[in-house]
């Protein structure tokens, strides 16, 4: 597994001050951003009728890939 690191961006504002504060701080560190804004992603479902949405493929592409996930919203930031 490479030491691969990855800011997972929960902002409701694709284009907010949240956004701006992790895209520089990316750029910073050299940082992959999921912006979750770019995926479809349900609630939780015991009944896995949500199997469809984004989360699974999401998780897995990175789970691969990735050591450390950094999660990012704006009440983290303050």
């Amino acid at each position: 597994m490479e030491n691969k690191k990855v800011i997972i961006l929960g902002s409701s504002r694709k284009n907010g001050n949240t956004t701006k504060i992790v895209d520089e701080i990316s750029k910073e560190n050299n940082l992959d951003v999921v912006n979750l804004s770019d995926y479809t992603i349900s609630y939780y479902d015991y009944e896995s009728k949500n199997i469809g949405d984004d989360f699974l493929p999401l998780i897995k592409k990175n789970s691969r890939t990735v050591r450390h996930f950094n999660f990012c919203n704006a009440h983290l930031l303050v």
